[in-house]
């Protein structure tokens, strides 16, 4: 029987086997390679967007923060303004509400009370007087609780009187509403 020696063709078999094998897996590092950057460079570009949104947006908070700041600085000019109006009609009823209480004090003034002095300090007035019986005193003091420039009448001292045609002595304070 004839021998073949096969033992060449099996180790160039082997060797080619080997070659195919280093080639493919150098292939596939490649392709790895390749996959990786491209992996790489699709995380870096949505990095750079959102870089860029995040700009955008803190650009916008700026903008925003300094349309916010000339709003509170608005408000404030508005609330100023609001406190220095609120002062000017103080003072216009104060200027013309002295006198209006005053005709107020003369219309409900029963006829047998009269006044002898009238001290008046922030917002509260003290009224001494006369009266001829102690109803018209107290019709005195229901006048000036039905008016609206008083409130809070208050009789702090009634003495019958000694001198001739007065009966009492009073003193009674309450407080003042210029703003009617």
């Amino acid at each position: 029987m004839i021998r073949i020696n096969l033992l060449p063709v099996r180790a160039a078999k082997k060797k080619d086997l080997g070659l195919k094998q280093l080639v493919l897996l150098g292939l596939l590092v490649v392709g790895a390679l390749l996959g990786n950057y491209y992996w790489w460079a699709s995380v870096d570009s949505s990095l750079e967007s959102t870089k860029a949104q995040v700009a955008k947006l803190q650009q916008d908070i700026a903008q925003l923060d300094k349309i916010i700041g000339e709003i509170n600085e608005i408000s404030k000019q508005k609330t100023a303004l609001e406190e220095k109006l609120a002062v000017l009609e103080k003072l216009r009823k104060g200027r013309s509400g002295p006198v209006r209480m005053l005709d107020e004090l003369a219309t409900v003034m029963p006829e047998r009370v009269w006044i002898t002095s009238i001290d008046e300090k922030s917002g509260a007035m003290v009224i001494k007087g006369g009266a001829m019986t102690n109803e018209d005193l107290a019709d005195l003091m229901r006048a000036l609780k039905k008016s609206p420039f008083f409130s809070e009448p208050s009789l702090k001292k009634s003495v019958q009187s000694r001198k001739q045609g007065a009966q009492v002595d009073f003193e009674l304070t309450c407080k003042i509403n210029y703003a009617v």
